[in-house]
């Protein structure tokens, strides 16, 4: 590859209007033709510098594009063609059609333009793929970036032909919901639908102190999925997916800071996977179904209610709190909305709800917007304690 075919140029030349520079488009493409390579590899089969090879390497790692094994020689393999063209496209069609209000004829020439790049890009790079993706046990690869971390999900996803295996628990921090290992956006939800009905079982493990306080956000049941909940924290230390039995998407903790960061860790192997698989099935023998679960929160509830009473809360604080514990996370307007109803004002409403979320009686999570109960057992301890 030091000198480019005809048919390499095409990808080249393709990439490079898709976004990426000319290193990046040659090194990814040596990437895609040889499988993995090192830094030195790619300055010995391409044109690129030496003294450049791992400043590109890296930025195809930044941008998603490639993987690297976490040993002190590293190697980079390329991230599958069909999930990066499919997203350097989308990211390209954005920009392009930001430019749309300003000039309408150029764009829509460009967006064809990019269309068409795209598709002879797909063909090309498909082609080009050599049987190194392919293999089934795989080096370990760190993933950095929720984004990165969500289309390796929508792969792993997508390849699923047996079994979706998910242990989630809520990030350290409330105001970091956006967490693809917890959180499934919209599109990813999507991506399960279509494997629940071509036949994949999907089971999900979370805890039971995310009831209520999140119902119809990450802790909601996803169609067609299988959902069990455990009640201690420590039971549920880390979260990974496992898909049939030889995949998995691990969670990392930030060694320096302790809590969860943006990292994932994908691996490809039969024995590892048995062991995490081993691991889930013994969670899901100890833990409750939803109902058996809603059951005790609603007690719990109840049970706080009556304190809040008891420590002479408003009518109007305890209204909130049985709304939010009953119906879920929702926004402060609509919340003003629903107890409008019971002729209440709006800023009688977020007045008493601020006084609530400063007692954490109430939580707000700034990336939904939303305000919601904290979960009861929670409320209970904290009530207790402060009245004893």
């Amino acid at each position: 590859m030091s000198s480019l075919s005809s048919e390499d140029a095409v990808v080249v030349s393709c990439l490079r209007q898709l976004g990426l520079n000319l290193y990046e488009s040659k090194a990814y493409l040596a990437l895609v033709s040889k499988g993995q390579i090192s830094a030195k590899e790619l300055g010995q089969i391409t044109t690129i510098p030496q003294s450049r090879t791992y400043d590109v390497l890296s930025s195809l790692k930044d941008k998603g594009l490639a993987l690297i094994t976490p040993s002190s020689n590293k190697v980079y393999a390329p991230a599958e063609p069909n999930n990066i063209l499919s997203a350097l496209y989308g990211q390209k069609k954005k920009e392009i059609q930001a430019e749309m209000i300003r000039v309408q004829e150029q764009t829509e020439q460009r967006l064809e333009v990019l269309q068409n790049v795209y598709s002879q890009a797909k063909e090309q790079l498909a082609a080009a793929t050599t049987n190194h993706m392919k293999v089934t046990n795989q080096p370990v690869f760190v993933i950095e970036g929720n984004q990165n971390i969500e289309r390796t999900m929508l792969n792993l996803i997508d390849k699923a032909q047996r079994e979706f295996l998910r242990i989630t628990r809520p990030p350290d921090s409330n105001r970091s919901m956006l967490d693809p290992f917890y959180f499934l956006p919209g599109m990813m939800a999507e991506h399960l639908d279509r494997a629940f009905e071509r036949g994949v079982q999907i089971r999900t493990l979370s805890l039971v102190y995310e009831i209520p306080s999140l119902v119809g956000f990450g802790s909601r049941n996803e169609e067609g999925s299988e959902r069990k909940y455990l009640e201690k924290e420590e039971e549920i230390p880390e979260k990974f997916i496992l898909v049939d039995r030889h995949s998995a998407l691990l969670n990392l903790r930030d060694p320096v800071s302790k809590t969860f960061g943006s990292v994932g860790l994908i691996l490809e192997s039969l024995p590892t996977c048995a062991i995490l698989r081993e691991h889930f099935e013994s969670m899901w023998k100890k833990a409750e179904t939803l109902d058996k679960v809603t059951k005790r929160m609603k007690e719990q509830v109840e049970d706080v209610i009556a304190i809040l009473r008891e420590a002479k809360y408003s009518r109007l604080e305890i209204s909130i709190y049985k709304t939010l514990a009953r119906n879920g996370a929702q926004s402060l307007e609509s919340l003003a909305k629903s107890m409008g109803r019971q002729r209440y004002s709006s800023n009688d409403v977020l007045l008493a709800a601020q006084r609530l979320m400063n007692k954490r009686i109430l939580l707000q999570n700034d990336w939904l917007k939303a305000v919601m109960a904290e979960n009861p057992f929670k409320v209970k301890l904290l009530l207790l304690s402060k009245s004893s």
